[in-house]
């Protein structure tokens, strides 16, 4: 019985709602999942059953038009007692903003994956942009074998994924 709730507020670091992505929730040692898109306000609120449970946010993704954000870092998680009492908490911390370090993404990396005969690589495969961290983003390419996306300052390494078995990356 779902009698637990989950509410809080996407932010970025300076405090600006987050007002595209979910809250993704997942139970820990046991099966579970709940979702919520935020509101024009950030808000979100999560009904869930008791136990531990992990919080990740997630930005809506399309490809035409990529998500202004990202969240790299591990899930956070609560305990509810495993009864059907009526229990409430909130993902913000002690100074009552929110947990989740929300990243802006506002550099563009766009480009374009051709063949060795520089040919373009058509819808064959993407293009996988990560830091050190594990932080950043994946763009699939299109019909002409170009990619755009968007990620937060920093370092990337830039990894093409081809699906054509005749190639592999350099």
């Amino acid at each position: 019985v779902a009698t637990k709730t989950i509410t809080g507020t996407l932010e970025d670091s300076s405090g600006t709602p987050i007002t595209s992505g979910r809250i993704m929730a997942f139970k820990e040692m046991g099966m579970g999942q709940a979702q919520d898109e935020v509101d024009g306000s950030g808000n979100y609120s999560l009904t869930i059953g008791g136990g531990t449970w992990g919080l990740r946010p997630e930005p809506n993704w399309d490809p035409s038009n990529p998500p202004d954000w990202s969240y790299c870092g591990m899930p956070k998680f609560f305990v509810f007692q495993s009864d059907t009492s009526v229990e409430t908490k909130t993902s913000a911390n002690t100074d009552g903003q929110t947990d989740f370090t929300i990243k802006r993404t506002n550099i563009t990396i766009a480009g374009n994956v051709v063949y060795p005969n520089g040919a373009p690589l058509t819808s064959q495969g993407g293009v996988e942009i990560r830091s050190k961290e594990g932080c950043g983003t994946f763009a699939q390419l299109d019909s002409n074998g170009r990619f755009s996306t968007k990620v937060s300052p920093g370092t990337y390494n830039v990894m093409v994924q081809v699906w054509n078995q005749t190639y592999s990356a350099p």
